[in-house]
């Protein structure tokens, strides 16, 4: 399948775009069919529990804001800080019930163009899965990628949106999907179309995941 992409700066950066109902993001590559699995590599990264595919997630994280959630699934945000490492895997993507983005990413949302009101966006609520590749320090990455703050900053290499939102209550760090809303999240992971970001610019890891299509 022919790889889709949009060339873009951050600061100028084109808006999330939704084309035929189908997540079409800057520096994105579609995925050949839904539910992709990718393989989990075993390895370094210790903390979280990944799943191997969209379908089977069964642990989420939490974001502060719904632009902030917005900019992950427009391409645009292709990490994630922690202070921590996620293993290698797929994780569901939960907006926290605030709605503000953290202070020191504002600036960032602010140079993106097209960011929908706050509130617009889903809140207390599951609205997608990444798939997380590796980790690097901010050391590796201070150079190449602005989102970075660290101290643990995650590569996100791939995504997919949920149709419908799934509410849920937060936590810290990663937690575990109640089996009420898993289920129907779960089916609609298994559906959705898999985006891959293009993370060229940072540096690979040892046991990093090429996603094939």
């Amino acid at each position: 399948m022919r790889a889709l992409y949009r060339n873009d700066t951050l600061k100028g950066q084109r808006p999330f775009i939704l084309l035929q109902k189908q997540l079409t993001c800057p520096r994105q590559k579609v995925a050949a069919a839904p539910g992709h699995a990718f393989p989990t590599p075993g390895t370094s990264h210790t903390s979280g529990t990944g799943a191997a595919s969209p379908g089977t997630v069964t642990h989420a994280v939490t974001l502060q804001g719904g632009q902030l959630t917005w900019a992950v699934f427009s391409g645009a945000k292709r990490v994630e800080n922690r202070d921590f490492r996620f293993k290698p895997g797929w994780y569901a993507v939960h907006t926290g019930a605030k709605t503000s983005s953290p202070e020191s990413q504002r600036p960032l949302l602010a140079a993106l163009d097209g960011v929908p009101p706050e509130s617009s966006l889903p809140h207390s609520a599951i609205v997608g899965a990444i798939f997380i590749s590796h980790a690097l320090s901010m050391e590796q990455c201070r150079s190449h990628e602005p989102w970075a703050f660290g101290p643990v900053v995650n590569v996100i290499q791939a995504l997919c949106r949920l149709a419908r939102p799934a509410p849920h209550k937060g936590a810290l760090s990663i937690w575990t999907i109640d089996d009420g809303p898993k289920h129907d999240m779960q089916a609609q992971l298994a559906a959705a179309t898999v985006f891959y970001n293009d993370v060229t610019h940072l540096p690979p890891a040892l046991d990093a995941q090429t996603p094939q299509p």
